[in-house]
């Protein structure tokens, strides 16, 4: 009986495991499917990633202008504000100047308006 028994066993060990594989395949075969054929392939990616670091690219050209436009125009507004000030302290300093003559010529006036 020993040896009617080893060959059973032994088809039933390639039974089990032909099951076992069978069933690895099947589900291999029903993941890519459903999930696997939406995967991109290696050609895809290193498409999709070119072409992204180009956008990218491109954006920071385009940011860069933009900076530069905006450094151009905060020194043109630097200049002509440096500019008005310049003119306001000038004006200041001559409103100064008149202040101190109409305050010298008020103190005449008054001195000779009373002269205690």
């Amino acid at each position: 009986m020993t040896e009617t028994t080893a060959p059973k066993e032994l088809f039933s060990f390639f039974k089990y495991s032909a099951s076992v594989f069978l069933a690895i395949i099947v589900s291999m075969a029903a993941f890519w499917l459903s999930y696997g054929k939406e995967l991109v392939t290696r050609a895809e990616a290193r498409t999709i990633s070119i072409d992204s670091v180009q956008t990218i690219e491109r954006e920071v050209i385009y940011l860069q202008a933009q900076m530069d436009k905006l450094d151009e125009r905060m020194t043109k507004q630097e200049e002509q504000l440096r500019d008005t000030l310049k003119e306001n302290t000038d004006a200041i300093t001559q409103l100064k100047v008149q202040i101190a003559s109409l305050s010298e010529a008020v103190e005449n006036l008054s001195e000779k308006i009373n002269p205690d």
